[in-house]
């Protein structure tokens, strides 16, 4: 292999045969020179045009110390060649070709991550004079500085012996896996979650037996829960520790490689994690952490941050904290300056992953962005973009919060001489689907598939077309306050349009007044999966009646239910939809009623009494009990 050539040399051969370059392209002059006003004059190495038409800039390097000035240069003749030539942005492409990047690969790729202009580097190798190789260089991808993995271990501990263990446990763990960058939260337990949990157990064995067995399993009582939350690696760092510790995961690490989707790789890091010292282990994710800090009592006693966390002086606990409630982009904070051009990006970037799931707010939020950057305007923004859909509904009346559980962004120009803010909110519209609807067509009609979210972060990415055949649709507001006097706006077409003024939570009132038997149906149908502090289906209630009838033999049943059942007494769903109805008795209480099959299996006193039935062509049938010892 050549190394000696010097890089005039190496310009000669080139010219001479600049489809070694790239196919089609054109020499045009060696050495071009670009004349400017603005000082940028220069000599462009090779001047080509490709088989497009479009001017091609050729910048050749061959030392570290000549690479150092690359970027600028080409800087330099893109303003030249634009001025020069009338040529626009799209019109022209830059290739870097050297045969040495240890000191231009970084400044490269950070030109053709944050540039417009198609850029291409190659790495050139001289065989002899006549053999040259020009290899594609790859582009290094950029980290974007701090960023947490989005799920998080949550590690229980009974005292502080073990707790203090188990944070020795971590770190070694850490260590191991070459994580060196992570935080440590440790909470402490509030006294109550261990008879919410109890209460939960109780009430599940309960529904399955008809009435509190003798012997219930006791909750263990955790008097602290540490979270772990590190920076997020690559995908094949997390393979490559997958493969280095497989035997404690049964994993087949071939096949992950072979189909490494991205969820499945951070299961099975996050069982390698598991291997810490702790009393019990759970998956945690952001938005059971903001639940727990929030709504369940538990309180942040410390922090341990390590590697750049640690190092970074500037990093507050207040915004760490923040920043693993909002990782997963379904939330974001902040004050900006629009003028700066680092902060207008970021904010661009996070409102784009923040509502990527939600098209309506997404283009309204990034038009109203890129106004105020225009004007240079200093902001604060707040979104919240939990995509709960129809749970949403749900925890915002069982828990009487809207404001905690419904999407909703603002936000507020501080440098105006305006009084000017922006809103978002839920509107209601007419007419609704339904609830029997939205559970057949997004839920295969069972409301244990709605409750199963709750098990992770709640969210479902349908949720816009959930909640518009709910009858509410994403709106936005601009309201301008003139004195003591608020006018306000509405975005539709991309336009601002004058209409009465709304309030977030009076617009929602309105909905569930409006639509009341359906707000009903929705909130006793889930609420009779909603037991205790976590949120959880112990068991799907058709499970619970298969233990108890033979839902498949109905041919020779005799006993039928005369007529068309009417609505359920609890949630006043139409029976007649349902796939089973109960007649049973109330818990505690003599009296008897038509029930849905999750009403009665939170409201009913067990089936050791009841009646099931379900339909068999055109008629209500009786299921056949299996045995009277329920």
């Amino acid at each position: 292999m050549v190394t000696n050539l010097s890089e005039s040399q190496i310009q000669e051969i080139l010219c001479a045969n600049v489809d070694l370059i790239e196919s089609g392209l054109t020499f045009l002059k060696k050495e071009q020179y670009i004349p400017n006003d603005l000082g940028t004059r220069g000599f462009i190495d090779i001047y080509a045009r490709d088989k497009n038409g479009k001017h091609v800039l050729i910048e050749l390097k061959k030392s570290n110390a000549s690479s150092r000035e690359a970027i600028h240069e080409i800087y330099k003749y893109l303003e030249g060649v634009k001025s020069h030539f009338s040529a626009r942005e799209d019109e022209i492409r830059v290739i870097v070709a050297s045969t040495v990047w240890s000191e231009l690969i970084v400044p490269f790729s950070r030109f053709y991550h944050e540039s417009s202009i198609d850029t291409l580097g190659l790495q050139l190798e001289f065989i002899n004079q006549s053999d040259v190789r020009a290899t594609k260089v790859e582009i290094l991808d950029f980290s974007e500085g701090r960023m947490f993995a989005p799920w998080y271990e949550g590690f229980w501990y009974l005292d502080k012996t073990s707790l203090k263990c188990g944070i020795d446990s971590i770190k070694k763990s850490c260590k191991k896996l070459e994580l060196n960058d992570f935080i440590i939260v440790v909470v402490k337990v509030p006294s109550s979650f261990a008879k919410d949990e109890q209460d939960r157990v109780e009430s599940a064995l309960t529904t399955l037996f008809g009435s509190s067995p003798r012997q219930i399993p006791q909750v263990k009582l955790f008097q602290y829960l540490v979270f772990l939350a590190h920076q997020r690696k690559s995908k094949e760092f997390y393979l490559r520790q997958i493969e280095k510790y497989s035997k404690n995961l049964f994993v087949d690490t071939e096949e992950l490689c072979a189909n490494p989707d991205t969820q499945t790789i951070y299961d099975n890091f996050a069982g390698l994690l598991g291997l810490v010292e702790c009393d019990y282990l759970t998956i945690e994710n952001p938005a059971k952490f903001s639940e727990k800090l929030h709504f369940m009592g538990f309180r942040v006693l410390k922090l341990i941050k390590a590697g750049t966390f640690g190092l970074n002086q500037c990093l507050t606990d207040d915004t760490l904290l923040n920043e693993i409630e909002t990782v997963d982009s379904k939330k974001f904070s902040g004050k900006a300056n629009l003028s700066i051009k680092s902060e207008a990006a970021y904010v661009k970037r996070r409102v784009e992953n923040c509502l990527r799931n939600n098209p309506p707010w997404k283009n309204h939020v990034l038009s109203i962005i890129n106004e105020l950057i225009e004007d240079k305007k200093i902001v604060e923004i707040n979104i919240s973009n939990l995509s709960l859909g129809i749970l949403g509904i749900y925890l915002s009346v069982h828990y009487k919060d809207p404001t905690s559980y419904l999407p909703y962004f603002s936000i507020n120009v501080i440098d105006s001489d305006e009084d000017i803010s922006y809103q978002g909110m839920l509107e209601a519209h007419n007419p609704t689907k339904g609830f029997r609807h939205i559970l057949d067509k997004y839920y295969n009609g069972v409301v244990a598939n709605i409750v199963c979210m709750m098990m992770g972060d709640h969210s479902d990415d349908r949720h816009v077309d959930i909640l518009f055949d709910l009858g509410l649709s994403y709106k936005t507001y601009k309201v301008r306050k003139y004195n003591n006097e608020r006018r306000f706006e509405r975005f539709e077409d991309f336009r601002w349009v004058v209409c009465e003024s709304k309030e977030a939570i009076e617009s929602f009132v309105y909905y569930l007044h409006e639509n009341q038997s359906m707000v009903r149906q929705i909130y006793q149908r889930i609420n009779a999966y909603h037991k205790g502090a976590l949120v959880e289906p112990i068991f799907s209630h058709t499970m619970i009646l298969k233990q108890c009838f033979d839902i498949d033999c109905l041919s020779k049943i005799d006993e039928k239910f005369i007529g068309s059942p009417p609505d359920c007494e609890c949630c006043e769903s139409p029976l007649a939809d349902e796939t089973f109805f109960v007649d049973g008795p109330f818990k505690n209480n003599s009296s008897w009623a038509m029930f849905c099959l999750d009403c009665f299996t939170a409201h009913g006193d067990g089936y050791k009494f009841a009646s099931v039935f379900t339909k068999y062509g055109e008629e209500w049938v009786s299921l056949r009990r299996l045995t009277d010892n329920i």
